[in-house]
């Protein structure tokens, strides 16, 4: 901004555009490979090397911080592949959300770049709701009622074997901290929270399980726990579901 002695404009606003070419680096620095389903062809992704010392320096490594994803120098001989990366993924990748940080050294040490990858893989079972919040009454025994349905979009005739409890996470401090804070009591989960009944099934890609939540809270008690389903399919053998458990003045669940 200029300021003049104008009376009518005393003040002049001048823009600048200007592009900025770098030695060495790549396009783009950050990679979405999306949402994969398990067990299925996985897309391949590449990113394109750029600056003002191509060709000059030549890449000699590419380092992931991740196995689950895999890159190359692609062949200079053909010009739609010519200073790229390909980027793809492992056949056996776990369910969730994963990232990788790749970092692209040259002969010349001077030059280096960066970027990043990310994947989420999801299977081929659905199990809703995600999680199972239990509102207990202080001091009443609870008889509480929810159901849970398990989806398989691979198997013929898609199977729960069982649905089991198993021990939740551990109580850290600083949580146990947080609740004292708060005024809550945070109870260790047991086997004796919930019982679980695999409800006769109707169709034969899902089955319903129905969880009753037995254990008497008293006020401002809280607990987490967890259940783990095994099923037929191959892919996804255990499914752990996640349950939640409090005392409440106000509304419960029936």
């Amino acid at each position: 901004m200029i300021e003049t002695n104008d009376p009518i404009r005393r003040k002049i606003v001048l823009y600048f555009n200007a592009f900025v070419e770098i030695n060495f680096g790549v396009e783009p620095q950050f990679v979405s490979f999306g949402s994969v389903t398990k067990g299925q062809d996985y897309p391949k992704k590449t990113v394109e090397l750029i600056g003002l010392k191509l060709p000059e320096v030549k890449v000699t490594t590419i380092a992931s911080s991740n196995d689950f994803f895999q890159a190359k120098l692609l062949s200079d001989e053909d010009e739609a592949t010519r200073n790229k990366i390909g980027l793809s993924l492992v056949k056996e990748l776990p369910l969730g959300s994963h990232l990788s940080d790749f970092t692209v050294m040259t002969d010349n040490p001077l030059y280096t770049a960066n970027f990043r990858a990310s994947v989420v893989v999801r299977g081929h079972t659905k199990v809703t709701p995600a999680r199972i919040v239990f509102r207990c009454q202080p001091g009443h025994a609870s008889q509480i009622k929810q159901k849970v349905i398990v989806k398989n979009t691979a198997s013929e005739q898609f199977l729960v074997e069982k649905a089991e409890y198993i021990p939740g996470p551990e109580i850290d401090k600083e949580t146990a901290r947080q609740a004292e804070n708060e005024g809550t009591v945070l109870l260790e989960s047991s086997a004796d929270d919930l019982e679980v009944t695999i409800l006769p099934q109707k169709s034969s890609d899902e089955v319903t399980l129905e969880l009753t939540f037995k254990r008497l809270l008293q006020a401002k008690q809280r607990l987490h726990g967890c259940i783990r389903i095994t099923t037929n399919d191959p892919l996804e053998k255990t499914l752990d579901l996640q349950y939640f458990a409090f005392s409440t003045e106000g509304k419960t669940d029936k």
